[in-house]
Protein backbone atom coordinates (compact mmCIF):
# COMPACT_ATOMS: atom_id res chain seq x y z
CA UNK A 1 0.00 0.00 0.00
CA UNK A 2 2.80 2.42 0.96
CA UNK A 3 4.33 2.14 -2.11
CA UNK A 4 0.95 2.37 -3.92
CA UNK A 5 0.59 5.88 -2.33
CA UNK A 6 4.34 6.75 -3.69
CA UNK A 7 3.77 5.75 -7.24
CA UNK A 8 0.79 7.53 -7.29
CA UNK A 9 2.02 11.00 -5.83
CA UNK A 10 4.77 11.63 -8.57
CA UNK A 11 2.20 12.30 -11.32
CA UNK A 12 0.59 14.14 -8.63
CA UNK A 13 3.42 16.56 -7.88
CA UNK A 14 4.48 16.49 -11.67
CA UNK A 15 1.31 17.60 -12.57
CA UNK A 16 2.06 20.89 -11.01
CA UNK A 17 3.94 22.37 -13.98
CA UNK A 18 1.26 25.19 -15.34
CA UNK A 19 0.16 26.48 -11.91
CA UNK A 20 0.96 29.64 -10.22
CA UNK A 21 3.78 29.38 -7.77
CA UNK A 22 1.54 29.61 -4.95
CA UNK A 23 -1.14 26.91 -5.66
CA UNK A 24 2.28 24.60 -6.62
CA UNK A 25 3.12 24.62 -2.81
CA UNK A 26 -0.47 24.53 -1.49
CA UNK A 27 -0.86 21.22 -3.52
CA UNK A 28 2.25 20.05 -2.56
CA UNK A 29 1.68 20.82 0.65
CA UNK A 30 -1.46 18.66 0.42
CA UNK A 31 -0.23 15.42 -1.11
CA UNK A 32 2.37 15.43 1.33
CA UNK A 33 0.40 15.79 4.54
CA UNK A 34 -2.06 12.97 3.05
CA UNK A 35 1.31 10.56 2.55
CA UNK A 36 2.78 11.79 5.48
CA UNK A 37 -0.39 11.07 7.65
CA UNK A 38 -1.28 7.19 5.24
CA UNK A 39 2.55 6.32 5.85
CA UNK A 40 2.68 7.29 9.66
CA UNK A 41 -0.34 5.14 10.22
CA UNK A 42 -0.07 3.60 13.44
CA UNK A 43 3.06 4.90 14.21
CA UNK A 44 3.40 6.70 17.66
CA UNK A 45 4.84 9.81 15.50
CA UNK A 46 2.39 10.28 13.26
CA UNK A 47 2.00 13.96 13.99
CA UNK A 48 5.96 14.10 12.65
CA UNK A 49 5.21 12.34 9.54
CA UNK A 50 2.47 14.55 8.76
CA UNK A 51 4.45 17.85 9.47
CA UNK A 52 7.22 16.70 7.43
CA UNK A 53 4.75 15.12 4.84
CA UNK A 54 3.71 18.99 4.48
CA UNK A 55 6.51 20.45 4.56
CA UNK A 56 8.79 18.38 1.87
CA UNK A 57 5.44 18.58 -0.42
CA UNK A 58 5.48 22.75 -0.44
CA UNK A 59 9.46 22.31 -0.90
CA UNK A 60 8.93 20.28 -3.76
CA UNK A 61 5.92 22.39 -5.10
CA UNK A 62 8.01 25.29 -4.60
CA UNK A 63 10.70 23.98 -6.50
CA UNK A 64 8.76 22.64 -8.96
CA UNK A 65 6.65 26.15 -9.62
CA UNK A 66 10.30 27.80 -9.76
CA UNK A 67 11.81 25.38 -12.85
CA UNK A 68 9.00 26.42 -14.55
CA UNK A 69 9.58 29.98 -14.12
CA UNK A 70 6.64 30.93 -11.83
Amino acid sequence: MKRLILIALIPALVGCAGMTKQRAQLLGAAVGAVAGYQLGKGHEDQGWAIGLGTLAGAMIGNYEAAAEGY
